[in-house]
C-alpha cells in the first residue's frame, strides 16, 4: 500500500522551495523605531509587520530616535540589525 500511495502523498505534499522563511521576508523592509535605539545601551525596538522586535545599529555613535524609520539589514539571533533612512 505505501508503494502505491507514495506518489500521491509526495503530489500532495510537495515543497514549494520558492516560499520566503521568516528571516528572508524582513530583510530589506522598513520598520518603525518604538523604542530609542542605543549600541552603548544595547537596547532598542522596533515594529514591522504589526510585531515587535528588539534592534541594534552597527553603528557605534548612532542613536536612532523614536518615531524614526529604519530599514532592516539583517538578523542575528533574535535582534534585528537596522540602519536608519
Amino acid at each position: 500500500m505505501i508503494i502505491f500511495t507514495k506518489p500521491l502523498v509526495k503530489k500532495l505534499f510537495k515543497n514549494n522551495d520558492n516560499t520566503k522563511m521568516n528571516k528572508d521576508s524582513l530583510i530589506g523592509k522598513q520598520a518603525i523605531v518604538i523604542k530609542d535605539i542605543n549600541t552603548l545601551e544595547s537596547k532598542g525596538q522596533v515594529k514591522v509587520n504589526g510585531e515587535l522586535w528588539s534592534a541594534f545599529t552597527e553603528n557605534p555613535n548612532e542613536t536612532i530616535q523614536k518615531g524614526s524609520t529604519v530599514i532592516i539589514e539583517d538578523i542575528e539571533g533574535v535582534k534585528l540589525k537596522v540602519k536608519k533612512l
